[in-house]
């Protein structure tokens, strides 16, 4: 069946959809695009647009966003090791700490702190092929200019490690799209002995809530002390809250959630807080 004309007049044409322009521009992730549309933030050749799927010429039409004029932006990519307690948001109506008040500061020189937090946290051989973020023997710079930049998946707010922030979405989406198998890796804390029998339910998949199915995972049980074990769980999926989730559905309860590793790229020493330069074939 042949495509409706204003579909094939498409396909000749420069041309896409309001959200997928910002998002390309590298100037938010599609969803807080869709947000910032639906606001009355953005505007085509000067007139407020709030349907994200409003479609435009890039060549011959002028988008503003709070009346600055959407531009191409240079693609930056960065690793922050979240701490506990910060949300990964843009801002937040309770005043809460979030990962962007974390990207104006500097790191220390001395090492010390992050080896010491991490000294509790059971560790593995690493692979060949990992690249580790360390403490370099200068601090670093601050990140540039964060407005443009959004987070690859997220961590809640109880849940610390690796977060990677870019204003790259083809790259965003690489990361997330469970159908790339990239893999993400945390250390998790169980207020229990789990079984073996229990490992094998976490590793075939199981039924999480809210009709979702987790898919099969790689578990390694590190570590206890006779009250409580540590695991090691490598996922490629990235549901929501789906680590404590795959716990909880045991009958357990997270006590302590580190996210050490994205694909090839392992959190490494760098302080909490604190921020890195990383390029893409760091982590794939």
């Amino acid at each position: 069946m042949p495509s409706p004309p204003h579909k094939q007049a498409r396909r000749n044409k420069p041309e896409m959809t309001l959200d997928r322009v910002l998002s390309r521009m590298g100037v938010a992730s599609r969803s807080d695009a869709v947000e910032m549309i639906r606001a009355g933030r953005v505007t085509v050749d000067g007139r407020v647009v709030t349907d994200p799927l409003y479609w435009i010429e890039t060549a011959r039409q002028t988008v503003r966003l709070d009346g600055a004029r959407v531009k191409a932006q240079r693609r930056v990519y960065y690793a922050l090791h979240k701490p506990r307690g910060v949300i990964t948001s843009h801002g937040d109506p309770q005043g809460r700490k979030t990962v962007y008040d974390l990207l104006g500061s500097t790191v220390a020189s001395s090492p010390a702190p992050a080896q010491q937090a991490r000294a509790r946290l059971p560790k593995k051989p690493r692979s060949k092929s990992s690249h580790v973020l360390s403490t370099p023997p200068s601090p670093s710079t601050s990140v540039p200019d964060s407005r443009w930049l959004f987070p690859v998946g997220r961590l809640d707010q109880d849940t610390s490690g690796l977060l990677l922030l870019t204003n790259d979405s083809i790259f965003a989406e690489r990361i997330t799209n469970p159908a790339t198998k990239v893999d993400k890796t945390y250390l998790v804390k169980v207020n229990a002995l789990a079984t073996e029998a229990d490992l094998e339910r976490l590793r075939n998949g199981l039924d999480i809530g809210r009709g979702e199915q987790s898919g099969p995972a790689t578990i390694t049980y590190l570590r206890d002390n006779g009250h409580f074990c540590w695991l090691e769980i490598v996922i490629s999926e990235g549901k929501n809250r789906q680590v404590r989730r795959m716990i909880e559905a045991l009958g357990y309860q997270v006590l302590k959630l580190v996210r050490t590793r994205i694909g090839k790229l392992e959190l490494g020493d760098i302080p909490s807080g604190t921020v890195r330069a990383i390029q893409p074939s760091d982590v794939l």
